[in-house]
């Protein structure tokens, strides 16, 4: 069977392709508006051509001959028969190693047949294979043979070689850090299967770690039938002493039209050469709160893939009440900085300030109550980030969730309270005291580099209560601020279900240096609300963090709205922030 195609190139040279041979002509996907201007312009079109064939299952296909003719170009092609993938005979191999291949060649009978099909399934079989223990491993066709319609039978010969094991970590260049949590750490340990996968990723996983700077890239020594892992790592000052300096606009003061608020922390990290974590943070965000917050992280407990991670905080508004919440948990480490949790959590509100006299006019008690919470937490965390401080690509997600029991304590001075209209005593007897309680938290960030030196950062927080009592004013969720919803005071908006959605451009300036211009966009609930449960804060701004030999020195500053209130630029919130490393 002879095909004839033209293809005309608008008032260039035509060409003309003959097919000879076993073709299906609605099969053929042909290209447009080529300009055949000399031959090297036909080569290409002819090659892309038998290109195509041969991966639809015509592995003869050939040009035979080019010419010309006229005022065209002729293209003589054979197209040859038809092949499909017949019986493969597979050699020792085990079950678990040919999962991880996909089957691509096992189970694919009469498929038609291509060059593509096979160089994929046999590359996917020897990194199986390296994956897996057997590194020099090698795989072929052999005793391959067509029979009469076209289906190929061959024998899939699996080389593999030596088993290796992993016998070591070689760990040199000076870094204070035990071999154990390095083993955890990276997912490797002795006796082990050999990865060449996993030798790939610890790289990019090294680059994880705040504390550890990686001078050369891993090598591997092999001996007989084991392999030792060369890492040759340096100590790199990851513990940290910053502070946060933000000056708001007094809208409740005639005299002193601006306030300072400020945020210290430190943080220590490795001292003991075992990546455990130790931070301390303390907050003044409005001139009535302040706030204080303790976490401790130990990894890999006892040579465990457990660690501990503990966390106590205390947040006092002088003119309201006092939180104290406590998270003792367990995390089992996945590899690299990728965990599960679980946790005993505990939160507790008592009223400070108490109006007595307001809730005597009211004749109802008060938004906040004192409540205390016992639940049960889950928590995950996953990063694939090139770099923790100032990523340019990956992933970061974590999720924290819990479920438990809330009670309302009464107030023994809300209790005594009445007049001759109103009496407290019983005020509490109409409320359901105790109930089921759900929280909900997640932080998700994806950055997608641009070029070399940018990266798009977006983000998305979210934020969820839901209790089959009433929630309180002292229970809701507080945003806004420096690092939630820029461009509002601190902790002014208050929500039992939010979602923030954050995009921000980053051009890289070094490793610890960039400037940023951001937007956050936020939808936000308040069920305390008579009307207007609902709104969306917006906030717009832009931010400098660079890094000096005293230190990394940032300032950023933003503007937001509401939908009761516009954009105003007198309203700029603006920081400035210092990190100290050692």
């Amino acid at each position: 069977m002879i095909i004839c195609c033209c293809l005309e190139a608008n008032g260039q040279d035509s060409l003309i392709i003959n097919y000879s041979g076993e073709l299906n002509k609605d099969k053929l996907v042909l290209s447009d508006d080529q300009l055949y201007v000399d031959s090297l312009d036909v080569i290409k079109e002819l090659s892309s051509k038998v290109r195509y064939l041969r991966d639809a299952g015509y592995l003869a296909c050939a040009v035979d001959s080019v010419y010309r003719q006229d005022s065209n170009w002729v293209a003589e092609v054979q197209v040859g028969e038809k092949y499909s993938l017949g019986k493969l005979h597979v050699g020792d191999i085990e079950q678990g190693i040919l999962e991880e291949a996909d089957h691509r060649l096992i189970g694919l009978e009469n498929s038609e047949l291509s060059v593509e099909l096979i160089s994929t399934a046999l590359n996917k079989l020897v990194k199986a294979l390296s994956n897996n223990g057997y590194p020099f491993a090698n795989v072929q066709l052999s005793n391959t043979s067509f029979n009469e319609n076209g289906a190929l039978s061959a024998k899939l010969d699996i080389v593999k070689g030596k088993l290796i094991l992993i016998d070591s970590l070689n760990v040199y260049g000076g870094v204070n850090i035990s071999e154990n949590y390095l083993e955890k750490y990276l997912d490797i340990a002795q006796g082990d299967r050999y990865s060449e996968a996993k030798i790939l990723e610890m790289r990019s996983r090294l680059k994880q770690l705040p504390f550890v700077s990686i001078k050369n890239n891993p090598t591997v020594t092999f001996f007989n039938d084991e392999a030792v892992i060369n890492l040759d790592l340096q100590n790199k000052n990851a513990s940290r002493f910053d502070f946060i300096i933000g000056l708001l606009q007094n809208e409740n003061s005639d005299s002193d039209r601006f306030t300072f608020i400020y945020d210290f922390s430190a943080e220590m990290q490795n001292k003991l050469g075992a990546g455990e974590q130790i931070f301390l943070q303390f907050k003044r965000l409005k001139p009535e709160v302040q706030e204080l917050d303790v976490k401790l992280n130990y990894p890999y407990l006892f040579d465990l893939p457990f660690g501990i991670d503990t966390k106590f905080s205390l947040y006092r508004n002088a003119t309201t009440n006092l939180d104290l919440e406590t998270d003792i948990g367990l995390r089992y480490f996945l590899g690299g900085n990728n965990y599960v949790k679980v946790s005993w959590d505990y939160y507790s509100s008592g009223l400070l300030d108490i109006d007595t006299t307001r809730i005597l006019m009211s004749a109802k008690l008060p938004s906040r109550l004192d409540i205390s919470y016992n639940a049960i937490g889950l928590a995950a965390n996953i990063e694939t980030l090139d770099q923790r401080f100032n990523p340019r690509k990956g992933l970061a997600l974590n999720v924290n969730s819990s479920i438990g029991i809330k009670r309302i304590n009464e107030n023994q001075e809300i209790k005594n309270l009445k007049n001759e209209l109103v009496d407290f005593s019983t005020a509490y007897d109409s409320l359901n005291i105790s109930g089921l309680q759900f929280d909900f938290i997640s932080n998700l960030s994806y950055y997608l580099p641009i070029g070399n030196r940018s990266t798009i950062k977006t983000a998305l927080q979210s934020g969820l209560k839901v209790s089959e009592q009433k929630i309180y004013q002292n229970e809701l969720y507080r945003l806004g601020g420096s690092k939630q919803l820029r461009g509002f005071n601190e902790q002014t908006i208050f929500s039992d279900l939010y979602n923030i959605l954050t995009i921000e451009y980053r051009l890289l300036l070094g490793e610890n240096s960039y400037l940023a211009a951001f937007a956050d966009y936020g939808s936000v609930r308040n069920n305390l609300l008579d009307s207007d449960r609902w709104d969306n804060p917006f906030g717009v701004g832009a931010g400098l963090n660079f890094e000096t030999g005293a230190g990394i020195f940032g300032i950023s500053t933003a503007v937001g709205k509401t939908r009761a209130i516009p954009f105003n630029l007198r309203n700029a919130k603006i920081h400035f922030g210092y990190l100290s490393v050692f």
